[in-house]
């Protein structure tokens, strides 16, 4: 028989300090129109690629700014604020630096809110600003992370100091350093008129989606960074077919496919026969596309999914093993793990109703007993 205790250590507790900055703040009663009007105590909970660190967006006078406590001390920091901005969306970059976007998300209907991206260090230090033009919006996102413990972070942009439609209609890839702002162009040689991109986890752009005035969607691949550019597939908008996902840790393309079915299965592609191989996942009704990646094992190891009610599949037995043990342990709800690779678990349960902010746990599999 096995025995297993819940986690530890509530992060949810921790994070009520941080989220209120320190303060004492009276909690509003149900009623009140205020705890379903005002900001969250925190949202997007994220452990940092060690597993030494949580950070999370918090209100910060009376916008929504960026925190983040080194779980050794338990001491939560505000990391970025910015005076008539929030902070919308955060990534880790590594363990040491975090890449984030502003906007103003107070901004009267018609208004620009403005979009910016920052970066800074999780102790508050050497804050740098990446991408920002004052009350316009600026096309800018996130592409990935890489594994190579640098700086660096893949983004999609316009590059709006080029004087071509063609090159601000459809965005390119570029390399960012996080530190100094310097971006390396990535998609020079790109395939016809691209609107989705996909990179390794090496920072080299694979895969692309490019559209045609017949109304067709174009799949792409390459081998390297210095490979031509092969056709993979090509469909109608209005018909079934394929788009890459993501790039397993050994370089295996992944792909979604409606060929033959109601919903989107992922698959990993055969570039030498040119066709779909082995099935990761499939589900009668519900599409498939959000893939859990662990940055420490290198590969693919689950798929978070909604067919009614959020669930996850685990193609990796440890992962399965403790996502099993943390769903006896914490029951009756979707938990979503995270590790970093001190084997440290953030366990994120998402918020049941209005009111609730959610919880999140840490804890390590070595303390919970057999």
């Amino acid at each position: 028989m096995v025995k297993r205790r819940a986690p530890s250590a509530v992060v949810g507790m921790a994070l009520a300090a941080l989220l209120v900055c320190g303060a004492a703040h009276a909690q509003p009663s149900l009623q009140s129109p205020a705890l379903y009007f005002s900001h969250p105590k925190y949202t997007d909970v994220q452990l940092s690629p060690s597993g030494d660190r949580v950070a999370a967006i918090t209100p910060v006078r009376g916008r929504q700014g960026l925190a983040v406590m080194d779980l050794a001390d338990r001491k939560p920091r505000i990391a970025a604020a910015a005076d008539g901005y929030d902070i919308v969306s955060f990534t880790w970059v590594n363990n040491r630096r975090l890449v984030f976007f502003i906007a103003d998300r107070e901004a009267p209907v018609g208004v620009g809110r403005g979009v910016a991206l920052y970066a800074v260090d999780h102790d508050a230090g050497n804050a740098t600003e990446l991408a920002w033009k004052r009350g316009v919006y600026v096309y800018v996102r996130m592409l990935s992370t890489l594994d190579d413990g640098s700086d660096d972070v893949l983004i999609v942009a316009r590059d709006l100091t080029v004087p071509s439609e063609w090159k601000r209609r459809y965005p390119d890839v570029f390399r960012l350093d996080t530190r100094t702002g310097d971006a390396k162009l990535l998609t020079e040689d790109r395939p016809g008129d691209p609107i989705g991109w996909v990179a390794d986890h090496a920072g080299v752009v694979r895969a692309a989606v490019s559209t045609e005035k017949s109304a067709k969607f174009i799949v792409w691949w390459r081998a390297g960074a210095t490979a031509p550019w092969q056709k993979l597939h090509e469909h109608a908008f209005d018909k079934a077919g394929i788009v890459p996902v993501a790039f397993d840790g050994d370089g295996s393309l992944i792909v979604a496919s409606t060929l033959g079915r109601d919903s989107a299965a992922l698959y990993r592609y055969d570039t030498q026969k040119m066709a779909l191989g082995e099935m990761l996942a499939g589900h009668p009704y519900a599409s498939l596309s959000d893939l859990v990646y662990d940055r420490n094992l290198k590969k693919i190891v689950g798929v978070v999914y909604d067919d009614g009610r959020p669930r996850a599949a685990w193609f990796d037995d440890d992962w399965a093993r403790v996502a099993a043990t943390i769903d006896k342990a914490l029951p009756n709800a979707f938990n979503r793990p995270t590790r970093g690779s001190a084997n440290r678990v953030l366990v994120h349960r998402p918020p049941m109703s209005t009111p609730d902010p959610g919880t999140c746990w840490t804890s390590t599999p070595e303390r919970w007993s057999s």
